[in-house]
């Protein structure tokens, strides 16, 4: 049997990414080249069917670059805009 896919969740840092899955849990990695290289590496022993980190200021361009250099679907998401549409999309459900 095939293991579901996960999502994978990064808090971004200047120095630190913060990573969460359900498969292997939380850990932390430099945000380095080094750091990218335990990252992918840890990744790729799980079935990943995305990560999606907050756009900070720059900060996430190497994490992103590399997951997608090595086949991971990478998504960089503006947390305030999407507060604004889950509040939008609340807003038009209470109608």
């Amino acid at each position: 049997m095939t293991a579901a896919p996960q999502w994978i969740g990064i808090d971004v840092s200047k120095k630190m990414l913060d990573v969460f899955s359900q498969k292997i849990g939380a850990f932390r990695v430099a945000n380095s080249a080094q750091g990218l290289d335990t990252l992918i590496a840890k990744l790729a022993k799980i079935t990943v069917a995305g990560v999606v980190m907050e756009a900070t200021g720059g900060y996430e361009q190497a994490a992103h670059q590399a997951l997608m250099f090595h086949g991971i679907n990478a998504s960089i998401v503006n947390p305030a805009r999407q507060g604004v549409r889950y509040r939008h999309r609340t807003t038009r459900q209470n109608r």
